[in-house]
């Protein structure tokens, strides 16, 4: 009975101090692993705030960052970050879908279809964004609660167009119009031409004499 005393003894003593080394070490380890949760939660919803915030300007840079994070901060295996990361790529099969036949007498009407088709797809994934991060967002608010001035996102969309215009146009892909005007001459009518002064020449010859 001794002897179980002194071995329950020593079990509890090698425990106590096994808790004393380890507990401080695994605290420590326990403190990082929240703060990395932690710092991974607060970069989705940073991403998730831009993406929102510039819903209206696509071509924004913040926002181009931000989509471009979206696989490193989305990255667990959980089936919320899988839906988003599978949201992202559609999204980003739909951005570089986007018609380049510049000349094609229906260009405006396939990019018409392509921004209706992208704005719809980008909806998508924010909404899937939105549900992953636990917010109470749906595709009607997401869609119409931007406001963006219509200034601004015809800016966009002219510098756009001028770049690419620009770009094709030195690969050779594009030809600049040129148009010869000749400039009309004018007629000289008869009785504009000045005739030369004969009177004062006979009075200045009779002072002479």
């Amino acid at each position: 009975m001794e002897k179980t005393y002194i071995v329950v003894v020593l079990i509890i003593g090698a425990l106590t101090i096994i808790a004393i080394i380890a507990g401080p070490i695994l605290a420590v380890q326990a403190q990082k692993w929240i703060e990395k949760l932690t710092r991974r939660k607060e970069l989705k919803r940073s991403i998730f705030q831009v993406l929102m915030t510039t819903r209206g300007t696509p071509l924004d840079p913040d926002r181009i960052k931000a989509l471009n994070m979206i696989d490193i901060a989305f990255s667990a295996k959980s089936e919320k970050d899988k839906k988003v990361r599978d949201a992202w790529r559609l999204y980003f099969d739909q951005l570089h879908d986007v018609p380049r036949d510049y000349q094609a007498p229906d260009y405006k009407t396939k990019m018409d279809n392509w921004n209706t088709r992208s704005s719809d797809v980008g909806i998508d994934m924010l909404h899937v964004m939105a549900q992953a991060l636990n917010y109470d967002f749906d595709k009607v608010l997401i869609k119409r609660g931007a406001y963006v001035p219509e200034a601004h996102g015809f800016d966009q969309l002219s510098k756009l167009f001028l770049r690419d215009s620009l770009a094709n146009l030195f690969l050779g892909k594009a030809s600049l119009p040129i148009r010869i005007v000749e400039e009309p001459t004018e007629e000289v009518k008869p009785e504009a031409i000045k005739k030369p002064d004969t009177q004062e020449k006979p009075e200045k010859e009779a002072n002479s004499h």
